[in-house]
């Protein structure tokens, strides 16, 4: 497994962590989190798939740059953390980085695809 993969792994469950943490503290928070499965729902309806990877390529930031990204909330999993604790949590999370990559301006790279599932009636 390559290490960025590893790493935005330990970025979520980080902010998933803070999540439950919230959850916790407010019951009445109210989000659907069930997953659908889209490749058996159209199956079951008599379509078959076609897979294709449409291109590959390498991806580099710095954790400085991976970290204004969670603090943006651009990854639907920061919305689930409430606006009370929302700037703790990342402040958290900013130590946790500089304490386990040495500094913001670590470098990590990783592999990323386009992929294109087509689907047909048969």
């Amino acid at each position: 497994m390559h290490p960025t993969y590893i790493s935005k792994i330990k970025y979520e469950s980080y902010i998933l962590s803070q999540y439950e943490r919230t959850k916790q503290k407010s019951p009445n928070i109210n989000i659907a989190t069930n997953k659908i499965d889209v490749k058996g729902y159209l199956q079951q309806k008599g379509y078959v798939s076609n897979y294709f990877i449409a291109k590959e390529w390498t991806v580099s930031n710095t954790v400085e740059e991976l970290l204004s990204f969670f603090k943006a909330r651009a990854y639907g999993l920061c919305w689930r953390v409430s606006d009370d604790i929302f700037h703790q949590v990342i402040n958290e999370f900013e130590e946790f980085c500089i304490n386990h990559y040495g500094s913001l301006k670590t470098n990590l790279s990783s592999e990323a695809k386009f992929e294109i599932w087509a689907y047909k009636a048969i």
